[in-house]
């Protein structure tokens, strides 16, 4: 009816003007997207965990939307985590910002190459997901312990702020929690611990080492 009042009228060339006028689309945000994905011990089988998520596209502010919580054995855990990006990237067809993983893990399961657990999997070329994505990793201990927060935020705030003064620390072998602890604290200039062993190990001195680092807000 439109087409035809404006042929009526002569507006033809004057209505296509405004119709390609209203198609501008504006700047992509650069605000990332986040799936968040988080694995939660059981608490009484090892081997089992509760896989739960939320979903970041909000460019205006944080407003994460959880999804459904599932309980896993540890075998399925990449499976899953596959077909809920899948999920997210069919609901995120349309979205034009840069898409961030980030994943929370508890001790046992740090040392785990999230990075590289695959999409595409039932393909003769599975893609790792650091192909297409962003990986953070974070410590599920650390975020559920509030009493921490505080020497974190203050050790985050001197990496961003002055981040030529900051250092990682190299622990060595045989140190104690205690003294490394301690020296962790004074130091107010390490930002990063490199453990004396890999996480996610049944070593109790790494793990020691890795909860004096947590106590000390050691970012990374």
């Amino acid at each position: 009816w439109n087409r035809g009042q404006a042929r009526a009228w002569g507006l033809e060339d004057k209505m296509a003007d405004w119709q390609r006028g209203g198609a501008v689309q504006p700047p992509p945000s650069l605000v990332p997207a986040y799936l968040m994905i988080q694995f939660e011990p059981d608490g009484v089988d090892s081997d089992r965990y509760y896989l739960s998520h939320w979903r970041q596209s909000d460019a205006e502010g944080w407003h994460p939307v959880p999804g459904v919580t599932l309980h896993l054995h540890r075998d399925d855990l990449p499976r899953e985590v596959e077909q809920l990006i899948e999920q997210t990237e069919e609901r995120w067809a349309d979205l034009r910002q840069p898409v961030v993983l980030e994943f929370i893990l508890p001790w046992e399961l740090l040392g785990e190459p999230v990075e590289w657990w695959h999409k595409e999997s039932s393909s003769s070329s599975p893609t790792p997901l650091v192909m297409d994505y962003a990986v953070l990793v974070r410590s599920f201990e650390r975020l559920r312990k509030a009493a921490w927060h505080r020497p974190w935020h203050k050790k985050w705030r001197h990496l961003k702020e002055k981040p030529a003064d900051s250092h990682p620390y190299w622990n060595r072998p045989g140190r104690s929690q205690f003294h490394l602890e301690l020296e962790l604290k004074e130091d107010e200039h390490a930002v990063c611990l490199v453990l004396s062993q890999p996480p996610g190990t049944d070593s109790p001195a790494s793990q020691q080492e890795f909860m004096a680092a947590l106590r000390a807000g050691i970012p990374a």
